[in-house]
This record gives C-alpha cells, structure tokens and sequence, in this order.
C-alpha cells in the first residue's frame, strides 16, 4: 500500500491521533534505552548503534513536516465541520 493511501485511510478513520501518539512513546522509549548503558555479563559495556541506530535523527526534518501537514490537516477539516455545524438547519 503506498503511504498516502495509508493515512488517507488512516485520517479517513479518525486514528491519526492515535498513530501520532504511537510514534512519540515510540521515540520517547528509543531516547530511554539511548541514554541507559547496557552491560554484558561482565560489566562491559554494550553498543547498541546495530540496534538502535546512532543518536542522530536523520528523518526529524520530514517527521516535523508531516507532524505539520497533519495538524494543518486537522485544522482545516474542524473548520469544515464548524461550518457545516453553522449551516445545518436548527432543530426545533
């Protein structure tokens, strides 16, 4: 599935949200076990760069970018909704 259809269906199903709050406990706990130091049964210390890759975040830049698409996203569509909200008719 190409990545725009996935978050097509991912907005369309109102999980966004969810998705954004996945990843940053994500990174949260990958920045945990970065700043931990991890020892073999000896005492000496393990490197887990294999593992975890190194410290530098390469794809902060497009995470930000899509984070703000997203939030514009989400703005743009409560608009929608308040604007709906203000034309439908009032219930009596």
């Amino acid at each position: 599935m190409p990545p725009e259809e996935f978050v097509r269906r991912i907005q369309e199903a109102g999980q966004l949200g969810s998705l954004y709050a996945d990843v940053r406990r994500s990174k949260a706990l990958l920045a945990a076990v970065r700043a931990a130091t991890v020892t073999d049964g000896s005492g000496a210390a393990v490197d887990l760069s294999d593992v975890l890759g190194d410290d530098t975040d390469e794809d902060t830049e497009p995470a930000a970018a899509a984070e703000e698409s997203a939030a514009e996203d989400e703005a743009a569509e409560k608009k929608a909704d308040d604007e709906a909200d203000d034309k439908a008719p009032a219930s009596s």
